[in-house]
């Protein structure tokens, strides 16, 4: 770690590891939360439900041997190592799960789940893949039927007053998120590959409004202490 930071050292921790110290606390005082497989999925929903939504995947598998009873062997080792883990009890902190229609072998994983005992996935969306006003209109009736069905599996009720704080609270993580990013394209930068990487997945590991007051925190040390590293590459990495 270059930059001396409480925050960052955090976030490092939170980001290398789904069932963190920071979650582990959440829960231990009666949080609920709620698994989702890629960034499509409407968070604010599930954060108006008053629960904290984190990223399923499976990056601490060992091996697939489990999964593979349930996928044949052309499935993606993504999909096979996630739900690995989701077997070997990995994910049983979760109290829910959404999923939606990104790929066949991404669906599958929900499917397989509701073959288990003790099922979380509770909810299959599906988002269109064109931009017109039927896909448009298609997409409220899903977002309504996200709405309804966790407010059926976590008994609550998501008025709009939740859901604009929802989304002015993802909003604001987003802005700190990019603020980061700024940081980073001088010719001397703030933070190496690995810790952004951490420091952002941390944002779909833990309490949304703690991630931002960690973000403050960390772009207010990274501002003090100034750039400590020259890269010798500049490489980004983007996709799925």
């Amino acid at each position: 770690m270059t930059i001396q930071s409480q925050a960052l050292k955090a976030l490092i921790e939170v980001g290398s590891n789904p069932y963190n110290a920071e979650l582990q606390n959440f829960i231990r005082k009666g949080g609920k939360t709620c698994g989702f497989l890629f960034q499509e999925t409407p968070e604010e929903i599930i954060t108006a439900a008053g629960v904290v939504p984190i990223y399923i995947r499976g990056t601490k598998s060992e091996g697939t041997e489990m999964a593979e009873a349930y996928f044949r062997q052309l499935t993606c080792n993504y999909v096979r190592n996630t739900f690995n883990e989701i077997l070997d009890g990995k994910w049983d902190f979760l109290d829910g799960a959404v999923f939606y229609n990104l790929c066949d072998h991404a669906r599958r994983i929900f499917d397989n789940w509701q073959t288990l005992p003790d099922n979380k996935a509770y909810h299959f969306m599906y988002i269109p893949k064109k931009r017109s006003d039927l896909s448009k209109d298609f997409y409220r009736q899903e977002i309504q039927k996200l709405i309804e069905a966790t407010e059926k599996h976590f008994g609550v009720e998501i008025t709009k007053e939740k859901l604009s704080e929802a989304i002015k609270l993802h909003n604001e993580m987003r802005r700190l998120q990019k603020e980061i990013y700024d940081l980073q394209k001088e010719e001397k930068v703030y933070l190496d590959g690995t810790e952004l990487a951490m420091v952002m997945m941390a944002g779909v590991s833990m309490p949304r409004d703690k991630y931002s007051d960690l973000l403050r925190t960390l772009i207010s040390d990274l501002k003090a202490q100034g750039p400590q590293i020259e890269p010798k590459v500049r490489l980004l990495y983007t996709g799925g």
